[in-house]
């Protein structure tokens, strides 16, 4: 398991899609760390700010593009494609999406449905 968790750390590490994450994130209103100036390079007192949007659509297109670019290999960007999906609607698309990922049904998760 190790291995496992070590592989899904590095799927989706670049700079690109971890922009698009940190985007898709704040398009459905989730907690993100603020940057903050601070004397203290090595300060971890994070503030958090939250940012919504008034269209779930956008949201939507964009998850969905990160779990594309992933090829659903994260468990965290079948999660934000599914919570978009849910927001705009379309629940059984995001059901879907979390049965294909393996984060319900019976632990099946092959993605080959």
């Amino acid at each position: 398991t190790a291995s496992l968790s070590n592989y899904l750390i590095q799927i989706g590490q670049d700079n690109e899609t971890i922009q698009l994450r940190s985007f898709v994130q704040s398009l459905l209103g989730m907690h993100l760390p603020a940057t903050t100036s601070s004397s203290s390079p090595n300060n971890n007192n994070q503030q958090c700010m939250r940012m919504t949007t008034p269209d779930p659509t956008t949201a939507a297109f964009y998850a969905q593009a990160l779990y594309a670019k992933t090829n659903g290999r994260r468990p965290d960007d079948a999660y934000l494609a599914a919570r978009a999906m849910s927001l705009k609607g379309e629940g059984k698309r995001a059901i879907w999406i979390l049965d294909k990922s393996g984060l319900i049904g019976f632990g099946v998760g092959t993605g080959d449905h």
